[in-house]
């Protein structure tokens, strides 16, 4: 049939495979080796008692966010706007590390911790 997936399909997608399962190894390993990178910005920052400061044209950076909860959506069928808002302000925020890269760097901002 027309439809039906040919072997060279098959072929290229089990190359694509192999492609994806190396990215994510890539990704783990990268992600592996900025943790000690990651925590000693994060040392500087605290040390300096600063929330936001620039090193060697990078900017670094402690913000707070809120935590991501999995049942948030269910909650929110069954309760009001105002407990939802109550909830929303209650809720605990963690630290979060960004690293911005010197201005003449491509423009990538990543969420380091």
């Amino acid at each position: 049939m027309a439809d039906d997936p040919t072997r060279e399909e098959l072929d290229l997608w089990r190359e694509l495979e192999k492609q994806r399962l190396a990215a994510g190894k890539l990704a783990r390993a990268a992600k592996s080796s900025q943790a000690p990178i990651e925590a000693k910005c994060l040392a500087f920052l605290k040390r300096d008692k600063k929330r936001r400061k620039t090193r060697f044209g990078y900017g670094l950076r402690i913000e707070d966010e809120k935590l991501n909860v999995s049942w948030k959506g269910e909650w929110l069928k069954t309760h009001s706007a105002e407990e939802a808002l109550a909830l929303a302000e209650s809720q605990p925020t963690e630290e979060a590390l960004y690293i911005d890269p010197p201005a003449d760097s491509p423009a990538v901002v990543a969420k380091a911790a």
